[in-house]
């Protein structure tokens, strides 16, 4: 009797206790979708997690379940733990992928927008050529005319040559061996000669061409700089405008890009500190634009045309530039006096601002 009870007691330790319900757990986390995808996602971590799983097995094997529980706990953890990493690391990759396509998207956008904007500007260009090669080769007959019309006819001559002279100028400084430069300024010369004396009719209809062949030869010219790679420079306007110069307009016309400079920038012939600091800001981006002409043009108001010192204030612009670093060979002068008027001469207030300086930025557009 003493011998049977002995033997149940011995096995009764022999029998191996039950499975603890981590390990359960455990096989159902492993199972899950996501903790599958955590073997490639974010292998490390569900290598340790794995480990650890094994372990626990260990220790349960081992009669150990306490340690088997404890270990389990941290297998169960470690798979949770894995999965979040691998959500984690394809959310980031899927956000640097979009990322990624946005950017190309927007550098798509960008190339489209820049290719709109280049046929735009074709098709200006394309406009204003057939607007010049019209007016040059056929430009419109004046009629017979009163006194008070042929007066303006006068009026319109000179304003006209001026602006010729301007555009001629610029293109000579800017290509002087582009196509029909030496044609327009020959042209713009007879045509000056001419409209010297105001005792024959006004030479509106010669003028009007000089004009439009002056206009022709700045586009020949601009199109040999682009060609050879010179700064188109469409952010000028923006540049001058943000360079603080004090009194200074910016804008632009068929001769170039325009600074014009209030009639405070002299005192007679002499640069009042105001003009010497216009003109340090306006040097130092000119020398900026090497491959650019500039066109300094005097004004006069009505009934202040002083030749000899219209003359002497382009000389002062002249020199201020190239004493802040632009070149001097590139930059040409013109005085067309009362010419070309901004402002009305019957505006008491504003009729003063005749007298100015312009700046002329002739470049590649």
């Amino acid at each position: 009797m003493r011998r049977a009870l002995l033997a149940l007691v011995v096995l009764a330790g022999c029998v191996r206790p039950p499975r603890p319900v981590i390990f359960t757990q455990l096989d159902h986390e492993r199972g899950k979708p996501e903790v599958v995808a955590a073997r490639d996602g974010s292998p490390t971590l569900f290598g340790k997690a794995e480990a650890l799983r094994k372990r626990a097995e260990a220790a349960y094997d081992a009669g150990d379940t306490a340690t088997a529980e404890l270990l389990g706990q941290h297998a169960l953890a470690a798979y949770e733990h894995a999965a979040a990493t691998a959500r984690l690391t394809a959310a980031t990759i899927k956000h640097s992928r979009e990322a990624a396509r946005a950017s190309k998207l927007g550098e798509q956008l960008a190339a489209d927008t820049d290719a709109r904007l280049d046929v735009d500007r074709e098709a200006d260009r394309l406009e204003a050529e057939v607007g010049i090669r019209r007016e040059a080769l056929a430009p419109a007959v004046s009629g017979k005319t009163d006194p008070a019309r042929e007066a303006a006819r006068w009026i319109a001559t000179r304003a006209n040559l001026a602006v010729a002279d301007a555009l001629c100028n610029g293109a000579h400084l800017l290509a002087p061996k582009a196509k029909g430069i030496d044609e327009a300024r020959k042209i713009l010369a007879e045509v000056a000669a001419r409209a010297q004396s105001d005792k024959d009719p006004a030479p509106i209809d010669s003028s009007t061409r000089a004009r439009a062949l002056c206009l022709k030869a700045l586009t020949n010219a601009r199109s040999v700089v682009v060609a050879g790679g010179g700064a188109t420079g469409d952010a000028l306007v923006t540049e001058l405008e943000g360079a603080g110069l004090a009194g200074v307009l910016v804008g632009r016309d068929e001769r170039g890009v325009v600074a014009t400079l209030p009639a405070d920038t002299f005192e007679g012939t002499k640069l009042t500190a105001a003009g010497k600091t216009r003109l340090d800001g306006l040097g130092k981006i000119a020398k900026a634009r090497s491959t650019w002409a500039i066109v300094v043009v005097v004004h006069a108001a009505p009934g202040k045309v002083d030749a000899a010192r219209d003359t002497a204030r382009a000389k002062a612009i002249t020199d201020g530039l190239a004493g802040s670093g632009a070149d001097a060979a590139r930059i040409g002068t013109s005085t067309p006096g009362a010419t070309l008027l901004a402002f009305d001469t019957k505006d008491a207030k504003n009729a003063p601002k005749n007298e100015r300086v312009e700046i002329i930025f002739v470049g590649g557009t």
